[in-house]
């Protein structure tokens, strides 16, 4: 296989490749074989179907459409590799020359990584400072307890919920006793603390065991929307487990 480089614009490359016949032939040839394998005509065993059967039933064209489209991406790789090229995009692919008898040949653009290219001599003596690296010990302890909380486990507590805590809530809100499906949930793990349906829930689960129902009115949080935040919701909420945080073993 032959190919020409051109750089039609900075950092782009087009390439022009010539596939000898014979390899086009062979490659052609299995194009064949593989259509043959998964047309139905009669008269003939799947697999055994002659070329120029494949030709008047499928279509010559279609069979150089199908070579195409699986055998150009090899012939592309091959090229960009024996040409040390670093694609960085999808090729336009353009071709010039597709008959069967004769080369392939066919363009390829791409953009390519560029390559760094230094004279001899030229980075000698160069002198590059390393910047200081200083690490608060704020940066590591904040760093620590994301490592916890990534790593920490939940395990079930006997004792009321507390900030912190992990627990199974069946949550009903309701306006003018409508439900609001957007702020009911069943069997929710709710995060005590984290404020997801206002600041009365957190202030009401402390202190709640599992079994106790919880009845109160709230206003929900911007991020349900203009329509469910205009006016007061009525909560009930059943709490149905309450989990801990268990910290991860240090070794």
């Amino acid at each position: 296989m032959q190919t020409t480089v051109e750089t039609p614009e900075k950092h782009t490359v087009k390439l022009t490749i010539e596939v000898p016949v014979e390899e086009f032939s062979k490659d052609l040839d299995r194009t064949y074989r593989s259509i043959a394998n998964q047309v139905k005509i009669p008269g003939f065993r799947k697999g055994k179907v002659p070329k120029p059967i494949i030709d008047a039933q499928v279509g010559q064209e279609a069979v150089l459409d199908e070579f195409v489209h699986s055998t150009v991406p090899t012939y592309f790789r091959q090229a960009v590799s024996d040409e040390e090229l670093a694609p960085i995009g999808e090729p336009e692919i353009d071709l010039t020359q597709l008959e069967p008898g004769k080369p392939f040949v066919f363009t390829a653009t791409v953009e390519v990584r560029p390559r760094l290219e230094l004279a001899d001599g030229d980075y000698k003596g160069v002198k590059v400072t390393r910047p200081a690296l200083e690490v608060t010990e704020a940066e590591v302890d904040e760093w620590v307890e994301r490592l916890r909380q990534r790593f920490a486990e939940l395990e079930p507590v006997a004792r009321p919920a507390q900030e912190g805590d992990f627990v199974t809530v069946n949550l009903e809100a309701s306006k003018a006793d409508t439900t609001v499906e957007a702020a009911s949930r069943e069997d929710h793990m709710y995060a005590v603390g984290s404020g997801e349906f206002g600041a009365r829930l957190d202030t009401e689960l402390v202190g709640a065991k599992p079994g106790d129902i919880l009845s109160f009115v709230d206003t929900l949080p911007e991020r349900f929307g203009e329509e469910l935040t205009d006016g007061s919701t009525s909560f009930r909420v059943l709490v149905k487990d309450v989990k801990g945080v268990k910290d991860p073993p240090i070794r």
